[in-house]
């Protein structure tokens, strides 16, 4: 829901779920399936927590309008580390990003891990711009898109800006990636 409304108003969540499952909020927030940010630490993100403290109490941790780096003194972070023992979160507040004008994302398929490598080791020395990059075998994309095509080895790649910029981008990326067998 946050996604598509994020989406809806045109912005962009600049973090995701480190295990693509439904938890609860203290999951996402101190628990084994922290969110996590491709571009910065979740933490920057985080303006605050609403919560119920171990004594029953209603609790606010943070700011909801303004960062916590921005405020002269960052209790919510001090706290973050040892949330888990002082306070059940049941709501919390998040920066959102602008979005670009396109955002496309595409899927390279690649016959065996050696041609990944390669690719990867080519693309992260070319120093492009991406918005975020995920590797996966065969049985990963298939948990994660039932009934999508499936190679042995997939990289994923996202690009944001302007539309000639994007289209740019992409050739260049075929380019360098060379070695992989099918791209969606």
């Amino acid at each position: 829901a946050l996604y598509d409304e994020a989406a809806r108003s045109g912005r962009l969540v600049p973090f995701f779920p480190l295990v693509p499952l439904d938890y609860a909020l203290g999951d996402a927030l101190v628990g084994d399936a922290v969110l996590h940010s491709y571009a910065a630490p979740f933490r920057r993100y985080l303006y605050g927590v609403r919560s119920f403290a171990s004594h029953g109490q209603r609790t606010r941790l943070g700011f909801e309008e303004v960062p916590n780096h921005g405020t002269g003194y960052d209790a919510l972070g001090l706290l973050q580390n040892s949330m888990s023992e002082f306070v059940v979160p049941v709501a919390m507040s998040v920066a959102l990003i602008p979005r670009a004008r396109v955002v496309k994302n595409w899927v390279y398929q690649f016959p065996d891990a050696a041609k990944l490598a390669a690719a990867l080791g080519k693309l992260t020395a070319s120093g492009r711009a991406l918005l975020y990059a995920n590797v996966y075998d065969g049985a990963a994309w298939a948990l994660l898109h039932p009934g999508a095509p499936a190679a042995p080895f997939l990289l994923e790649l996202g690009l944001a800006g302007a539309p000639t910029v994007v289209a740019a981008r992409e050739k260049a990326l075929d380019t360098l990636l060379a070695g992989f067998t099918g791209k969606t």
